[in-house]
């Protein structure tokens, strides 16, 4: 049980470092032009800061969604395996960061990203 929660548990800090690194990018583009951005209001590419941010956001962006994939088989692995006695802690703290990820990748905020 010991392995599986410490997966679980690292698995649920992946999402926050993307999520953390858009938001950032997000609000500092915020805060240097004064306005929030919008869906091509400006184009992200445009801005200085964006290749200061752009990497770090593209790579952890896609650190995540690999990552995603490998909670999803996990979660039912897990689920499967310990379905007599369920520890549902390391399950509800990774599924936050997941959804909270899934949730900004159908925002508004990374459709202006990816604009």
């Amino acid at each position: 049980m010991k392995i599986w929660k410490s997966v679980f548990y690292f698995l649920a800090i992946i999402p926050w470092t993307f999520i953390v690194s858009l938001m950032t990018f997000y609000f500092k583009a915020g805060q240097v032009l004064g306005h929030a951005p919008s869906p091509n209001n400006p184009d992200p590419k445009e801005l200085d800061i964006c290749k200061i941010y752009s990497p770090f956001v593209d790579w952890t962006a896609d650190i995540w969604l690999y990552s995603f994939f490998l909670w999803l088989l996990l979660t039912i692995a897990f689920i499967i395996v310990n379905r007599k006695k369920m520890y549902w802690t390391p399950l509800v703290v990774s599924g936050v960061g997941q959804f909270f990820g899934i949730l900004l990748l159908l925002s508004g905020i990374f459709e202006w990203y990816i604009d």
